[in-house]
């Protein structure tokens, strides 16, 4: 009788195991199925579609790269994140993509760029109908298009609507100083955008001011400008470097190539923004009449200015100069050069 009882509290072990990996196996096949059960997100194939149907209303050819992304998609899963074009579509074939986008609400795309794709007005207003109605793009850019200052209204009119945005690089229109004042009036009261850039825009003395609007807006994240290329000359420099007074969180500024040298208003708002200003760590000053004066008197207003990290210039002035306002940047920077000393020997 002892031998049965051990036997059946064996047994009774063993059956509780496997009632255990029974029940395991169990939830593990309700686990699957319920994921199996679970219907496929359609939104890709469904914007797929109706992006195919708009080519064929436009009478416009389908975007063989977006059309090979779309195959992409539908094999290995996924979103649309992003939309890329660098080559010549048009602006019908622009808005064929934007009014699928924003017909479908597609919440899947961050990134649209396109350089060089023709867009003009008509396509910006395309994108712009999308913005207004999109919490998900992040990036826009749109490289030489022929955007003219009703381009620049258009954009600027989605911009309040659009909280996402947080990259526009619009370099190679020239909108010039009006597409300026136009971009102003969304751009003033923004508080997303991180970077932007308008190089080689055709941006005169007169875009100053509403370059001005949109720096010093109190709740602006803004962190880099890039205004190189234009002919801003020192009159509209002047503005933006008065501006940049104002401003909390831009650390990276570019007026390359812009037609300024040495004007003593020029420099004493630089001596004031590299003096003051500790969030501004990058100056880029190339390709304008900046000669040993100027070069001198920067180098005497960043010796002891630890926040400055760089101030890029053309070797319009001396080697020695050149080399020493680069040398300053370099320590300053975070993990920059350090001096290398001796090892001194143990004390004994």
């Amino acid at each position: 009788m002892p031998t049965l009882t051990i036997l059946s509290r064996k047994k009774s072990r063993s059956g509780s195991g496997r009632a255990k990996n029974e029940d395991a196996e169990t939830t593990t096949a309700k686990k699957k199925k319920k994921k199996t059960d679970q219907a496929p997100d359609d939104s890709t194939e469904k914007l797929w579609k109706t992006y195919k149907k708009l080519c064929s209303d436009m009478q416009i050819p389908i975007f063989k790269p977006l059309e090979q992304k779309f195959d992409v998609i539908r094999e290995e899963g996924g979103f649309l994140r992003e939309v890329h074009v660098g080559e010549e579509i048009g602006s019908t074939a622009v808005r064929a993509v934007a009014d699928a986008l924003r017909m479908e609400n597609y919440g899947g795309i961050e990134s649209l760029r396109l350089w060089r794709a023709g867009a003009e007005d008509e396509g910006m207003r395309a994108v712009a109908q999308l913005l207004a109605g999109n919490n998900s793009v992040r990036v826009l850019e749109f490289m030489d298009n022929r955007i003219t200052p009703l381009g620049c209204e258009l954009l600027s009119s989605s911009l309040p609507k659009c909280q996402s945005l947080a990259f526009l690089r619009l370099d190679h229109n020239e909108f010039g100083a009006e597409g300026v004042r136009q971009l102003a009036v969304g751009l003033s009261m923004n508080s997303t955008l991180r970077v932007l850039s308008l190089a080689y825009c055709n941006i005169g003395p007169e875009g100053g001011q509403p370059l001005t609007e949109i720096l010093i807006y109190y709740q602006s994240k803004l962190k880099e400008l890039n205004l190189q290329g234009n002919h801003l000359s020192a009159t509209g420099v002047v503005s933006v470097l008065m501006a940049c007074r104002r401003t909390k969180s831009l650390s990276k500024l570019s007026l390359a190539d812009n037609q300024f040298g040495e004007e003593p208003e020029v420099l004493e708002q630089l001596n004031f923004l590299f003096a003051n200003k500790s969030n501004l760590n990058c100056y880029d000053l190339r390709f304008n009449a900046i000669c040993d004066v100027g070069g001198r008197c920067i180098l005497e207003s960043i010796k002891t200015q630890k926040h400055v990290h760089q101030v890029l210039l053309t070797e319009r002035m001396t080697k020695e100069l050149y080399t020493e306002i680069a040398s300053i940047c370099r320590s300053n920077k975070p993990g920059g050069k350090k001096k290398k000393g001796k090892k001194g020997k143990k004390k004994k």
